[in-house]
């Protein structure tokens, strides 16, 4: 069983250089196993029979939704980790061979950092500037990360015009070679 508690453990040890991609990669896995076993659930009728497990994924969506409320009501230790996370759980969403169940870990990223930006004043600044990087790098596989931008901008779009209107400028000279 997945509980907010071993989570933020996880994001807590994920703090330490040392154990930080160990870590990340772990709560990565967990969650990408739970994507694709949830995946097998709606497409099999017959894979629920012998399934006993629970439905980790609910599992994980749930205790994520507990550590990122109480993230930015003072578990603040853990947001940088939280934040590296989420952003890990997009660029693995991308991946072709999680097709299939990419819209849950798509939509779990987006919500680990549209309320990591919404509730931390402090993360704002660093979600946008690698929001915006993984947009320029990304080679024409760039719409969930313009979907999210597209969330934020309709949050706190002063923010983004009078902090990061140049890395704006610098995206938007890149946009033509994506498509």
């Amino acid at each position: 069983r997945i509980t907010p508690y071993l989570i933020a453990v996880v994001l807590s040890i994920a703090r330490v250089k040392m154990f930080s991609q160990k870590a990340l990669e772990f709560l990565l896995s967990s969650t990408v196993e739970a994507a694709c076993d949830n995946w097998r659930r709606t497409r099999s009728h017959w894979y629920n029979d012998i399934n006993t497990h629970p439905n980790f994924l609910e599992s994980i969506e749930g205790a994520l939704g507990v550590v990122i409320s109480r993230a930015v009501r003072g578990w603040d230790s853990i947001i940088p980790s939280l934040i590296d996370f989420g952003f890990l759980l997009l660029s693995t969403s991308q991946a072709p061979k999680n097709a299939g169940f990419k819209e849950k870990l798509s939509a779990l990223s987006f919500k680990i950092l549209f309320d990591c930006f919404e509730g931390n004043k402090i993360a704002k600044p660093t979600i946008l500037k690698e929001l915006l990087t993984l947009i320029i790098v990304s080679e024409g596989n760039a719409t969930d990360p313009l979907h999210l931008l597209k969330m934020i901008i309709a949050k706190d779009g002063n923010l983004i015009l009078s902090e990061f209107i140049s890395k704006i400028k610098e995206m938007a000279d890149y946009i033509p070679s994506m498509s």
